[in-house]
């Protein structure tokens, strides 16, 4: 089951690393259109800020995910080291026990139902008209993944034994 668990986990943890990289060239071709737009042709682009914005709130929810599954988040871990081998286990499991409470409820249970009661009043952006349920369906998406790699993480302490438990290494 684990082995099943951690294919998973890599093929989403490559198609978000992906989707960031092809935010993050999108963001700076936009910023770039509207700088040439506003200084070169002296006639700004109307769409480009508006794609800016989500491009950035699309990238700033998943890149927290990849951030979340190479283990670069913000941690404990300066006092979760100092304690003693069974009890950084135990913390380490209430750790991801707290991150999955909340991803769940907050990030993937919130997320949806933002989405749903947003794209419910037809509510769509100014410059591109894209529905905004579409901008706000990356904290569910994000939060989703932070619960599977959260998971995966925390059946990994379960399963695994004391000694290795303080090593591990990001998939």
């Amino acid at each position: 089951m684990m082995k099943v668990l951690h294919t998973i986990e890599k093929l989403v943890l490559r198609l978000l690393e992906w989707a960031v990289i092809v935010l993050i060239s999108a963001l700076v071709l936009d910023v770039l259109w509207q700088v040439t737009t506003r200084f070169v042709l002296k006639d700004p682009s109307k769409w480009t800020v508006e794609l800016a914005s989500y491009s950035m709130a699309w990238l700033s929810m998943l890149g927290t995910a990849v951030a979340f599954a190479h283990r670069e988040h913000l941690g404990l871990d300066y006092f979760k080291l100092k304690l003693h081998g069974d009890a950084q286990r135990v913390a380490s499991i209430l750790s991801q026990l707290v991150v999955i409470a909340f991803a769940a409820w907050v990030m993937l249970g919130g997320g949806v139902r933002l989405v749903s009661e947003v794209l419910a009043t037809g509510q769509s952006s100014a410059a591109l008209g894209i529905p905004m349920g579409a901008v706000y369906l990356a904290t569910p998406i994000a939060g989703g993944c932070v619960v599977l790699f959260a998971v995966v993480d925390l059946l990994e302490l379960i399963v695994s034994p004391v000694e290795e438990t303080p090593d591990r290494s990001p998939p």
